[in-house]
């Protein structure tokens, strides 16, 4: 007797019917609950005079479609950050609620002379104080402002700053955007652009 536990004794039952005729005596067993089957190899097991060939199958449709779902939003997501917002001409800060660096574009790391890779997961606080602050020609004024949105995380601050010229930046005028993130995953965070 083979055992076969899949839907309707398909997949290795038809292949095995064709080859021990179709006089052997195969049954089939299938339970629907998603993922809860244990897999197993397919095995001989010899009992006595009988063979018996066990295989497990797991039904995993939920799971893939899932997992592509996931997928899908994955690329959407990072096509947002990479193709949108790291193509923009607006320098932009995104920070978590302890005003760590989760994200910035590739306009900030030309304006401030800084790497993305080198800066994400940084308290933004240190950095200014170690060095964006010092690009600027008043750089207690710029760091105090700033701060400030940091110590009271209520409202919008937005003022203009002078950026001076050194070896690898140019000299520019900025209008420095700080504002509150109000919901989802970076609630209680700011966008700084």
């Amino acid at each position: 007797m083979i055992i076969c536990s899949n839907a309707n004794g398909y997949c290795a039952c038809l292949s095995l019917r064709k080859l021990l005729g179709e006089n052997a005596n195969i049954k089939s067993e299938f339970r629907q609950e998603e993922d809860k089957m244990a897999k197993e190899t397919p095995r001989l097991r010899d009992f006595g005079q009988d063979n018996f060939l066990f295989s497990f199958f797991r039904a995993i449709t939920k799971r893939k479609r899932a997992s592509e779902v996931l997928r899908e939003s994955e690329q959407r997501y990072r096509s947002l950050m990479d193709d949108v917002l790291d193509s923009l001409w607006v320098g932009l800060f995104i920070l978590d609620d302890s005003f760590k660096i989760v994200w910035v574009n590739r306009a900030l790391e030309r304006y401030f002379g800084l790497r993305r890779e080198e800066v994400i997961g940084k308290d933004k606080r240190q950095l200014i104080r170690e060095q964006i602050k010092n690009i600027f020609e008043e750089p207690k004024t710029f760091a105090e402002k700033v701060f400030a949105t940091y110590d009271n995380n209520t409202y919008i601050e937005n003022f203009e700053c002078h950026v001076l010229a050194d070896g690898q930046r140019e000299e520019r005028w900025l209008e420095h955007w700080s504002q509150p993130i109000q919901s989802g995953f970076f609630a209680g965070g700011r966008i700084e652009h």
